[in-house]
C-alpha cells in the first residue's frame, strides 16, 4: 500500500473562501482573470497597514481603480494615512492609452 499526501489547499483559496473582504480585487479582474489580489488582512481582519501596502501595490502596478478601493476602504476604517493633506482623494482612472 502507498502513502499518499493530503490533498493541499492553498491558503489563498481558504481565505477566499471565508473572508472575500481580504481582497480589494476578490474575484482577479485585470491581468490575470480569475486570481484575487491585493491582499488587505492580517489575522483574518482588514487593517490600515495592509490597506496602505495594497495602495502602494496598486501605484507600482499602474492600477488606479483598486488605489481608490484602498483610500475609500481606509477613510471608512478610519486609518490615519488615508486623512493626511498628501491624499487629495481618487485619481482619475485612464480609458485607454494614447499613442506615442
Amino acid at each position: 500500500m502507498t502513502w499518499k499526501s493530503p490533498k493541499k489547499t492553498s491558503r489563498r483559496k481558504v481565505v477566499l473562501r471565508d473572508r472575500p473582504q481580504c481582497f480589494l480585487d476578490p474575484k482577479g479582474i485585470g491581468a490575470k482573470p480569475g486570481r484575487p489580489r491585493y491582499f488587505v488582512c492580517e489575522a483574518g481582519k482588514v487593517t490600515c497597514r495592509g490597506l496602505l501596502a495594497a495602495r502602494r501595490r496598486a501605484i507600482l502596478q499602474g492600477e488606479a481603480e483598486f488605489e481608490n478601493r484602498a483610500i475609500r476602504r481606509a477613510k471608512v476604517l478610519g486609518c490615519k494615512w488615508s486623512r493626511e493633506s498628501k491624499i487629495r482623494g481618487p485619481r482619475p482612472i485612464a480609458r485607454g492609452r494614447k499613442a506615442a
